[in-house]
Formats: C-alpha cells, sequence, structure tokens
C-alpha cells in the first residue's frame, strides 16, 4: 500500500468517491493516514486554439469515461455480481478440471439500456460455465438508458466485450 492515492481525472465523480473510500478504508486498516491526490491536465501553447487542438485527444477520453465510465462500471459490476452469484449456485455442476481458461461474449448495448446481438467469441464449446456467463448478462437486462449527453457524444449504441475468467 502506497503513502498516497492519485485520484485520476478520467473517471467520473461516482468512481472517484467510491475508489477514494475504499482506498481511506485500507489506509485505517493499516494504521495510516490517507491522503489523496487530485491530479489534473494543464495544455500549454501560444495561445486558445493551439491548446485546444493540442488537448483534443486527451479531452475526448476525458468525456468519454466522464459521461460513459460510470455507467460502464455499474453494468460491469451487475453482470459480475450476477455470475458470482449463478457460478456459486452451479458450483455442483462445475468440475474445476474442465473449466474452459477463459469465455468471452459481446454484444451491442443500445442507448435505451438493452442488448442485442449477444454471441460468443471463444471456441471452448457449449458448457455450464458459458451459459452462466450469458445468463449473468441478459439477467441484468435492461442497464440503465442513456443520458442524452451520452447519445451526443457516443451514438446511440457501443459494442461491448466481456472476458469472464474462470482460471
Amino acid at each position: 500500500m502506497g503513502d498516497g492515492w492519485i485520484a485520476d481525472p478520467i473517471q467520473s465523480l461516482s468512481v472517484i468517491k467510491d475508489y477514494a473510500e475504499q482506498y481511506r478504508e485500507e489506509a485505517r486498516l493499516n494504521g495510516r493516514k490517507p491522503f489523496v491526490v487530485l491530479m489534473r491536465d494543464c495544455v500549454i501553447g501560444k495561445n486558445w486554439e493551439t491548446c485546444v487542438a493540442k488537448s483534443a485527444p486527451t479531452m475526448a477520453t476525458h468525456r468519454w469515461y466522464y459521461h460513459y465510465g460510470a455507467y460502464v462500471q455499474e453494468m460491469l459490476q451487475a453482470i459480475e455480481d450476477q455470475w458470482t452469484q449463478l457460478a456459486q449456485g452451479s458450483r455442483e455442476f462445475l468440475r474445476r478440471d474442465r473449466l474452459p481458461p477463459k469465455i468471452t461474449l459481446r454484444f451491442t448495448l443500445d442507448a435505451d439500456g438493452r442488448i442485442r446481438g449477444l454471441q460468443r467469441l471463444d471456441a471452448h464449446g457449449d458448457s455450464v460455465p458459458a451459459e452462466i456467463c450469458r445468463q449473468a448478462i441478459v439477467s441484468r437486462v435492461p442497464f440503465g438508458k442513456w443520458s442524452a449527453k451520452m447519445i451526443e457524444d457516443f451514438g446511440g449504441s457501443d459494442e461491448v466485450t466481456i472476458n469472464f475468467l474462470y482460471r
């Protein structure tokens, strides 16, 4: 554990709050005083237009994480929680020595929070572990509706690929 934690500028406020609280709790458990440091980017140029041009790629990334990052984190957390619950409930049917190392699923996430085109990308064959992964996703749908700003920035849908790791 380090003596300080840098809160990066890419995450949304809700994500930063969660991370900072986790860090503070771990610091307390380890008898250390927590130090949260905020980090901000600085762009230097001859004029405003130069600075805007230089920062455009970085700002696009920041906008993506700010508007979409927290949404994706919440979606992935819901899927992971469901996957864990389903896997624990299916332990008697899962043979550890026959678990695939990774199951990869891809789908299109629409702005209304629904998914379409769910497909499996790995070649490990049909199995209980693969069905658990599929169910972990489809049982959480619909995810939240996108904000108008998310739709403006990213369009009406996004392709999502998730790797479920068993080993």
